[in-house]
């Protein structure tokens, strides 16, 4: 804010990039920052909707994936070296959400799908908020690829995600029928949670599956 604030360079918009981690990030950063005038925003291989090491690619996050995510989170928060292969099949899965990940409000909130109380009108103000702010986009533009092993499933990268089951221990006993449900079919686009539906139906939404 103090970079675009205090440089006349920004003040007829700016492009915002991000990658990575960085892309629900800076799309949270867009949603909060009521003054941005962000005109385009892009986001490459941005797991806009989280991780989940689901059946599609599971081998290959047995053979690449147990020391980086070891390495990613600490001990304390969730200890992926105590899993082996075996286990990747739903096991640790349901473990995970099982544990502090359920304190993890942030893809909830800035995908606006997080419960209001009645009566909480702040929060029903801020989900508002959130949603007109990233509305100011004139256009966003986000890519994926099928051949990134690294973000799971890839489709997050363009708000798809796995389907859901009822209960955490579904995680484990219904892991090989999860399936993909792409955006299009996600709660956030069909009932325009925070503006995917109304931006794309605008010509503002890019979605970008790079081969």
């Amino acid at each position: 804010r103090e970079i675009t604030a205090n440089s006349s360079e920004f003040d007829n918009g700016y492009i915002f990039v991000a990658h990575s981690q960085g892309g629900p990030i800076s799309r949270a950063v867009v949603e909060e920052m009521d003054d941005h005038k962000v005109k385009r925003y892009i986001s490459m291989a941005g797991l806009q909707n989280g991780q989940f090491i689901g059946p599609d690619k599971v081998e290959v996050s047995i053979a690449n994936d147990g020391p980086f995510l070891a390495s990613l989170v600490p001990e304390t928060m969730f200890n992926y070296s105590a899993y082996g292969p075996e286990d990747y099949y739903g096991k640790m899965q349901k473990d995970y959400f099982g544990s502090f990940s359920t304190a993890n409000f942030f893809l909830p909130v800035y995908n606006n799908v997080n419960r209001c109380l009645p009566g909480d009108d702040q929060c029903i103000y801020d989900q508002h908020r959130r949603k007109a702010n990233f509305l100011k986009l004139e256009e966003a533009h986000f890519f994926a690829s099928p051949a990134d092993e690294r973000i799971m499933p890839w489709q997050s990268s363009i708000f798809g995600r796995y389907s859901e089951v009822d209960t955490i221990e579904e995680i484990e006993t219904k892991y090989m029928n999860l399936t993909i449900v792409n955006m299009n079919d996600t709660l956030e686009y069909t009932s325009d949670t925070f503006g995917l539906k109304t931006l794309d139906e605008r010509g503002g939404l890019f979605i970008h599956e790079i081969a």
